[in-house]
């Protein structure tokens, strides 16, 4: 009898080992605090069944010691995985601490038993059938001590589990009552057993059951009404529709998405013709599971869908229903369509962007027949639109361009922005208004609140010729076109033609030189005579003309403009001032110091070099007079950074040379320009009075712009004279120098000293 006591036991034991070694993979506090129970519940009950297999007196007391101070142990453990397996503090620290002491103390007692037997003894005595076995004998009061710490730490136990099962939801009340069930049952078996005072402690079986029910219900157990309800909860408030149907066709559920989406129908039935039409009015048994697209409009807004038909199959593979699925993926296509949208268009002015432009141009030239033209706009010196009225001027200026252009221009017309202030538009030539576009233009040019400052917008037009030329080629024609007007304040539009194009490629080779000619010396200088009104030559202007191999002397009408624009003249410029510096040593050295030479400054200069430094190092090198090297500066260079200039003007004048303001009158703000400049000469160029027909006017104009000069204390110098007359004349309003046509065009050094030295 006791063996097979003893074999139900260990069965029992081996069964729960391996349930818990199945959750060694857990590493939470809860998984941790089951396998310590387990630790216990194994040494508690073989320590309550081996006495029966003990072979001495001594031997058997000890392990029923064991078994009572594993007992304690046991209990204390249960509660510590009830604190995590409720997550319920279930006690103080203070608590914690004075059971532990108890526990650690009755622990101690029982070890000592042996030697005192003041808490249990045991004798071999027949239970029988002829069985013989050790029977113990409490002894009090130490055991009562032990069974009165036994059953608080067995309330301790109950209370928790009685509460939890109280205030926990339904969906866990079951482990939580299950477990207390057990535990009742455990303690009610040990009390009966410990009554009975029967050797066999029967209740050893309720502690093993007991930590298998726990395992259970804390590694394994899910709530199979939670799962549901949560599940119901999830459908019922998810993005996505849901609509269930049974094995005949019966719509059984629709959550609240799938029913907004079909117009809230009143009924659940109203939803199955719907998706029977999804379907191709196709049974739901005989239809094939899939997923396509589906687009609905609520409230005017389109929403996008993908549907999902499946179905439903028992473990005998039967069909028992079907599901359909919307998942709403209209963020994403709404994602998608703007990223599009970025990829395609520029974001500012909503315009095709560069790429995109020439991709539908492309698709144009497809439709050989028809005509084109490809057009772009430029607005002359936008960044300094943006420096003088800051950015958000220049992009309400360019927003509105973009407008003024959708506008203005027929439908079907490809409109682009290619780049900052550079627009396009390829348009059909019959459609194309050329008046409509300037006024808008006009338009836009009024938007700048300044009298001062005008925005010039320059349009160019290329007559699409070929088919197979790229939209780039186009746009490049189109803006060679716009190179020819681009400095005019009267001609806004301009078309291409192939003079151009040559005139552009002739461009392009004079560019391509520029590093060998001016390695090999064919830039050389030129002098026009500086005259004074005695008819005596002061000195001469510097110019430069290009000796070319095979083309002969070239005009700078033909390469100024080119360099200038490649990036090149401050090279070339630099090139000249060292030949003039060069010159005037040599004049000093061989007696002609009393001659000066004046030289230009472009504007591309004071972007490229620092003016100051480069003028003190040629006079420095040459070791000439500062004055002697006269400096020409145009009115549009010096207004291009005012404040700057004036600080480098007046260093330039400290230093000792003399500067003069060169194409007085071709500006627009000439003479609000002299308050804030105190050049040394006034240079005049008779050009812009040759352009009235009022020649009398014109006279007054001059003569009190000299008076001006004067009282401002600049000499004179009045450019571009051709007559004596205009010699007579400008002598008697006070002109202090001359320079024309009438005294001597410009000519080689060489004769130029032959001349007049």
């Amino acid at each position: 009898m006791e063996l097979l006591y003893i074999a139900a036991l260990c069965g029992l034991l081996i069964f729960m080992n391996f349930v818990g070694i199945r959750a060694q993979g857990q590493r939470s506090p809860l998984a941790r605090a089951l396998r310590q129970l387990m630790v216990m519940v194994t040494v508690t009950v073989a320590a309550g069944m081996l006495p029966v297999l003990m072979p001495s007196e001594a031997a058997a007391l000890f392990v029923q010691c064991i078994h009572y101070a594993g007992t304690e142990w046991l209990l204390i453990f249960l509660l510590r995985f009830l604190e995590q397996y409720t997550e319920d503090v279930w006690s103080k620290k203070s608590a914690k601490i004075i059971i532990y002491s108890l526990a650690v103390v009755n622990s101690v007692s029982m070890l000592l038993n042996g030697a005192f037997h003041h808490i249990v003894t045991c004798r071999y005595t027949d239970i029988g059938n002829g069985v013989m076995c050790y029977v113990f004998m409490t002894q009090k009061p130490w055991y009562s001590l032990h069974l009165c710490f036994t059953y608080v730490l067995v309330a301790c136990n109950l209370g928790v589990l009685i509460r939890q099962s109280v205030i926990t939801t339904k969906f866990y009340r079951k482990k939580y009552s299950v477990a207390l069930l057990m535990l009742v049952i455990t303690v009610a078996m040990d009390g009966v057993c410990t009554i009975m005072d029967y050797p066999l402690d029967y209740s050893l079986y309720a502690y093993v059951i007991l930590a298998i029910a726990l395992t259970y219900y804390s590694i394994y157990y899910i709530p199979q009404g939670l799962i549901t309800k949560t599940l119901s909860y999830v459908v019922a408030d998810s993005s996505s529709g849901v609509v269930c149907f049974d094995v005949i066709g019966k719509c059984i559920y629709a959550n609240e998405m799938a029913m907004s989406i079909y117009g809230n129908p009143s009924e659940l039935s109203a939803m199955e013709p719907i998706f029977r039409k999804e379907l191709g009015e196709k049974e739901f048994s005989n239809a094939k599971e899939g997923k396509w697209d589906r687009e609905f409009i609520l409230n005017g807004h389109t929403l996008y869908f993908d549907m999902n038909f499946s179905k439903l199959f028992d473990e005998q593979e039967n069909y028992i229903g079907c599901y359909f699925i919307l998942h709403d993926k209209t963020e994403d296509m709404e994602k998608l369509e703007r990223e599009h949208y970025r990829s395609t268009h520029d974001i500012l002015t909503g315009l095709f962007n560069r790429e995109y432009f020439y991709e539908c141009v492309k698709k144009r030239r497809e439709m050989p027949d028809e005509e084109y033209y490809m057009t772009c706009t430029n607005i002359k010196d936008f960044k300094l639109i943006n420096d003088l009225f800051g950015a958000e001027m220049g992009d309400a200026i360019l927003i509105r361009l973009a407008e003024v252009m959708k506008e203005a221009l027929p439908e079907g017309t490809i409109c682009g922005r290619l780049e900052s202030d550079h627009f396009a538009f390829c348009i059909r030539k019959e459609l194309f208004q050329e008046s409509a576009l300037i006024d808008g233009i006009n338009e836009v040019a009024r938007m700048i609140p300044s009298s001062e400052y005008h925005i010039l917008i320059h349009i160019g037009v290329y007559a699409v010729q070929r088919a197979d030329y790229d939209a780039a080629v186009m746009c490049d024609r189109a803006n060679i076109a716009i190179g020819t007007v681009k400095d005019s304040y009267d001609c806004m539009i301009a078309y291409y033609d192939e003079s151009l194009m040559e005139r552009v490629m002739s461009e392009k080779r004079l560019v391509s030189e520029f590093d060998s000619a001016l390695a090999d010396g064919q830039f050389v200088m030129f002098l026009q005579p500086q005259v004074s009104t005695a008819g005596t030559v002061l000195g001469a202007e510097a110019l430069v003309r290009w000796m070319h191999p095979q083309r002969g002397m070239v005009s700078p009408g033909e390469f100024i403009k080119a360099f200038e624009n490649a990036g090149l003249i401050y090279r070339l410029d630099q090139y000249i001032w060292d030949l003039a510096a060069q010159k005037l040593r040599e004049w000093k050295d061989s007696g002609h110091e009393d001659l000066h030479i004046s030289v230009n400054i472009s504007a591309k200069d004071f972007y490229y070099l620092d003016i100051y430094r480069t003028f003190v190092d040629l006079v420095e090198k040459y070791d000439i007079p500062p004055k002697k090297l006269k400096l020409e500066i145009t009115e549009t260079a010096l207004m291009m950074d005012l404040e700057k200039q004036l600080v480098l003007l007046d260093k330039l004048q400290s230093y000792g040379f003399n500067v003069e303001i060169d194409d007085f009158g071709s500006g627009y703000s000439s003479l609000n320009m002299l308050k804030d400049i105190h050049a040394d000469v006034l240079k005049i160029d008779m050009g812009f009075l040759r352009k009235t027909q009022d020649n009398e006017r014109a006279q007054i104009i001059l003569r009190m712009i000299i008076e001006l000069a004067k009282q401002l204390h600049m000499i004179v110098i009045t450019e571009g004279v051709e007559s004596k007359a205009q010699v007579d004349y400008l002598t008697e309003t006070g002109c202090d120098m001359f320079q024309g046509f009438y005294f001597a065009r410009p000519v080689a050094v060489p004769e130029f000293e032959q001349r007049y030295m």
